[in-house]
């Protein structure tokens, strides 16, 4: 049997008896979650599955998803997640559905918040990105790197929610995850990175500047398409916010499956109170990339330097 190998993510160690191409490799430590291959079946048991959809299974701390021709996945406690892999499936199939489904119950079982979101981080704190598949989040990350602002998450925002409302955000790993459209926004060539998935037009794109270190959320931007030819932001109040926040919740229906549906209205009625969230409108076409861009940086408010955001320690 060969040695484990360790990552990190989401503030956990991770230990796989299989390498996990998209995590972050760390040093041999005590992890707080293992990832093992093996008979799903062998694992389940009487496991008490209260809820059932087409391709997953859920209860107390328990969840279960199969992906037809790509593997089975069975995530317990919060600690372990067991993969039992289709004969054929490639392992960027394989991996991405352990970093985005898989992880998702994972932390809710370890009672985050999970939201459909990219965020970057400010001297003020962390600016969330959230929106429909296609609305700009991972491009609006990216371009935002290029002006020298740390990426925080991309895909899964996991946030920890405070009594008061304050929230942090815990870092997932570095990089984004974009079309190949979206890389050519940014003046960059798809050619020179990896598929996320064999059959998907989604690649995987290494940022600089990521810190694992938990992060203060400042601020929550919805990310919407409209017909109006200019940009617009504006102020949410709490009704819209915490509808928007609900409907972006990252695997909402997995919190109702495993019992965690009052946690959720809980965590999600806090951080709407205590974080301010906007609306960012944009036209469908054409992208206005560079102007979207300056409009966030302005109204984030973060001092530039030379074009690029100074950051403080």
């Amino acid at each position: 049997m060969s040695a484990p190998f360790f990552y990190q993510a989401y503030g956990l160690t991770f230990q796989s008896d299989q390498p996990v191409d998209s995590l972050l490799p760390v040093e041999k430590q005590e992890a707080q979650v293992t990832i093992s291959r093996g008979l799903i079946a062998d694992h389940i048991g009487q496991r008490n599955f209260t809820t059932r959809h087409a391709n997953w299974r859920a209860g107390k701390d328990i969840f279960s998803l199969e992906i037809e021709n790509v593997a089975k996945y069975l995530v317990h406690n919060g600690n372990e997640i067991w993969i039992e892999a289709a004969p054929a499936a490639s392992g960027d199939d394989i991996n991405a559905f352990l970093i985005s489904s898989a992880f998702a119950a994972l932390l809710q079982q370890r009672r985050f918040l999970t939201i459909h979101a990219s965020a970057i981080m400010t001297d003020h704190g962390s600016i969330l990105f959230v929106g429909l598949s296609g609305s700009g989040k991972s491009t609006t990350l990216a371009a935002l790197a290029d002006k020298g602002y740390d990426m925080v998450t991309d895909d899964i925002a996991a946030l920890s929610v405070g009594d008061d409302g304050t929230a942090d955000i815990i870092p997932s790993f570095p990089f984004a995850r974009l079309r190949g459209d979206a890389i050519a926004k940014l003046g960059k060539s798809k050619e020179d990175y990896s598929r996320l998935r064999s059959k998907v037009e989604k690649y995987i794109v290494p940022m600089d500047g990521f810190d694992s270190a938990p992060k203060p959320v400042q601020r929550i931007f919805l990310l919407d398409i409209n017909e109006k030819p200019e940009i617009d932001i504006k102020p949410l109040g709490f009704t819209d916010a915490f509808y928007w926040l609900s409907y972006f919740t990252f695997r909402k229906r997995f919190y109702d499956g495993m019992q965690l549906s009052d946690f959720h209205f809980q965590q999600l009625s806090k951080l709407v109170h205590a974080t301010p969230v906007h609306k960012i409108c944009r036209p469908d076409y054409p992208y206005m990339l560079d102007e979207l861009i300056g409009r966030i940086v302005e109204e984030i408010g973060a001092p530039m330097v030379d074009g690029k955001a100074m950051v403080i320690d």
